[in-house]
């Protein structure tokens, strides 16, 4: 960006020396009779284009100068704002984030709940289905884990799926008040 601002300054510049020189040439041309005359020194001509020279350049050099406080001003606030921007998206990240984590344990419990519910309604596959789907969202659940135990091990015949839903649940909760059930039921498979 900088680059860009200091093309158009020296653009500018160049625009402003160029003003400078179609001054001059009318100075002289305004400065030529009067010298052909004989009414004005060459001395006083010269000093009298020295002083438009230095007032043109004055001018000249303020707008230059303008110009780059403008340019400076305007690149500052285009800063500050994609700042603001850039910290929006930031805020923005964090509250979806927020709301998918939300949205994602509601939908957890909602899983979990429906196949707590089709197994005690005797819909054991549907049961599985809905405890399967919650263990998708939660894998280190240890009660999706203990309710799988107990659908294999009572509902399904599955054995070896009742044995690795029960290991599991032992494993995040070791000191739960159905740990010791779980170890029996572990025994007698």
């Amino acid at each position: 960006m900088q680059v860009s601002i200091s093309g158009r300054i020296t653009s500018r510049l160049q625009c402003t020396v160029i003003f400078i020189l179609a001054l001059l040439s009318g100075i002289f041309m305004r400065v030529s009779p009067a010298l052909s005359d004989g009414s004005v020194s060459n001395r006083t001509a010269f000093i009298n284009i020295n002083q438009i020279i230095e007032e043109e350049f004055k001018k000249a050099t303020g707008t230059v100068s303008k110009t780059e406080n403008s340019l400076a001003e305007l690149l500052h606030k285009t800063q500050q704002e994609l700042l603001h921007a850039r910290q929006e998206i930031e805020n923005l990240k964090k509250l979806l984030q927020q709301t998918m984590e939300s949205h994602r344990h509601e939908k957890f419990s909602l899983y979990y709940n429906m196949g707590c519910a089709y197994q005690l309604a005797g819909e054991y596959k549907k049961a599985e289905y809905w405890f399967l789907n919650a263990l998708a969202l939660n894998p280190d659940d240890p009660y999706v884990h203990f309710n799988l135990g107990i659908l294999y091990d009572d509902n399904l015949g599955n054995k070896k799926k009742a044995r690795y839903h029960y290991q599991r649940f032992l494993q995040l909760a070791p000191e739960d008040k159905d740990a010791a059930r779980v170890r029996e039921w572990l025994a007698s498979l």
